[in-house]
């Protein structure tokens, strides 16, 4: 890490079917401790930022539950600025957080940091219909934006794809800027 800097190495936990807002007691109370456990370590070693998911690998979001979700969201939030580490929630292509409304509504309610995931947003569902547009994942919340996630999109079964040309990722690009 040194030798970066001082480029800050942000961190992304990406544990899927580790819900924070699993109905399960069980299954929530494990996705809790998880999170809080690299929490700790992120703070130890030196990092800011840490990024987690909600309903990461969950083909459905019947087995989550809403409220659980904020409130374990922005218990792991507060739990993080504790440890001067900043949480990150990612939108991802399915589930709550590839609705700009939704993920705006985690966003708000839970006190999270953003991390824009370009690829997702041209992916999902909500974008592809054209209800929401890309930048309707960041304008609520240009103060909370703290990293991104930058290749051109995400194909099932392919996984992250880089652009062909900066064209490609131009307008969401300049979002960030």
């Amino acid at each position: 890490m040194k030798t970066l800097s001082p480029l800050e190495i942000p961190y992304h936990c990406s544990v899927p079917q580790v819900g924070i807002g699993h109905e399960n007691a069980c299954e929530h109370s494990r996705a809790a401790e998880i999170f809080a456990c690299v929490i700790r370590l992120i703070a130890k070693a030196g990092g800011g930022y840490l990024t987690i998911h909600a309903g990461l690998g969950h083909d459905t979001t019947r087995t989550l539950s809403w409220e659980r979700t904020v409130n374990t969201l922005g218990k792991l939030v507060r739990y993080a600025e504790k440890h001067n580490v900043g949480l990150c929630l990612e939108n991802l292509a399915p589930g709550w957080t590839a609705k700009p409304n939704l993920f705006e509504k985690l966003i708000r309610n839970s006190g999270a940091m953003v991390n824009f995931d370009i690829g997702h947003a041209l992916a999902c569902e909500a974008v592809h219909s054209q209800e929401y547009a890309c930048e309707d994942f960041v304008s609520p919340h240009l103060d909370r934006l703290a990293n991104a996630h930058v290749y051109h999109n995400e194909i099932d079964g392919v996984g992250h794809v880089p652009p062909a040309s900066v064209s490609d990722i131009a307008e969401r690009l300049d979002l960030l800027i």
